[in-house]
């Protein structure tokens, strides 16, 4: 059991990394957002924390690795929130064109 979770956490933080990446501007070109990139980066680092917590079979290993999950997860909903309300990048990139002109 503790080998899938492990797995599944190597997957989910290696998903952020690539998110990071992407919103970096690094692997797709016209999807670079500062603030994303920071947010996915910050949230891989916790879980690749909690992963290595894991690896350690310590005593507070799951209280680290269920804190790691649980701030992702809300990291993940306060992005969908921010995106939900219009506070981050929008497709059209209408807003940045609206601050620039405003």
């Amino acid at each position: 059991m503790r080998s899938a979770v492990a797995i599944l956490f190597l997957i989910e933080t290696c998903l952020y990394a690539i998110a990071s990446l992407t919103h970096a501007g690094f692997i797709l070109e016209g999807h670079e957002h500062r603030q994303a990139m920071i947010a996915e980066a910050v949230i891989s680092a916790v879980l690749l924390l909690g992963l290595i917590s894991l690896g350690l079979e310590r005593s507070w290993s799951r209280t680290a690795a269920i804190f790691a999950q649980s701030f992702a997860l809300l990291g993940t909903l306060v992005g969908a929130f921010t995106i939900a309300v219009g506070v981050g990048l929008r497709g059209d990139k209408q807003g940045e064109t609206q601050r620039q002109s405003g």
